[in-house]
């Protein structure tokens, strides 16, 4: 009941958005729909505009206006901006792009983690305060092991307070973010990308009034 993890990143304007205009293979930039503030050097993932595996992870070479992202190498496929109609109602396809970097970094080992599905689980167990945000976690989760998972609240009962937010959460070995008998906590605006298992796991179906909400999901 007395532990506490506190991880604060550097808050960004906002860590995904979608695309407004199609972007062909060869081209250097997309258009966002809304502002963002990605830096030179910095990660992104375009995610799949149709079926398929046609997401891509890129640097970022500059943002001009806030909505005008540049890459340092160019696309290798397409992405398309459309809407389909469906029984009168209209499904966005846009696709996303979602910030991998941050400031704050907490990962596995660079070596044997991906070899061995073995990497750094962050986790509260039975209760305690946990504020986990825009921080970077990556070579997370640990393959085939019970509770061994990038973040995660297991079995904390009320954990009004607690949250999983704006962080980048990628290249996992099992799951990105479970909430296991937790209830009131929330899980937003994160970015999950390259995870093996759930992407948002909710353990037992018996979790209540937590808000996960505004989460994006790549190649899960």
């Amino acid at each position: 009941n007395t532990g506490q993890l506190e991880v604060h990143g550097k808050t960004r304007v906002r860590t995904w958005t979608f695309a407004t205009t199609t972007a062909l293979a060869g081209s250097w930039n997309i258009t966002t729909l809304e502002p963002v503030d990605y830096a030179a050097g910095e990660k992104v993932i375009l995610s799949n505009s149709d079926f398929g595996s046609n997401f891509e992870e890129l640097t970022v070479a500059k943002t001009v206006d806030r909505h005008y992202v540049y890459f340092t190498t160019p696309l290798q496929y397409d992405h398309k901006v459309h809407r389909v109609e469906v029984e009168g109602k209209v499904v966005d396809l846009r696709y996303e792009i979602g910030l991998l970097s941050r400031n704050v970094i907490i990962q596995g080992d660079d070596i044997w983690s991906d070899g061995q599905l073995y990497g750094v689980h962050t986790i509260a167990f039975m209760s305690g305060i946990y504020h986990m945000e825009n921080a970077e976690i990556r070579k997370c989760g640990q393959a085939f092991n019970f509770g061994r998972y990038c973040t995660h609240s297991h079995m904390s009962g009320n954990m009004e307070g607690s949250y999983v937010k704006a962080n980048s959460i990628h290249h996992s070995y099992q799951r990105a973010v479970t909430t296991h008998d937790t209830n009131n906590w929330e899980v937003r605006d994160n970015v999950a990308f390259d995870i093996q298992g759930h992407a948002y796991f909710v353990e037992d179906g018996a979790e209540h009034d937590n808000y996960i909400t505004g989460n994006l999901g790549v190649f899960i």
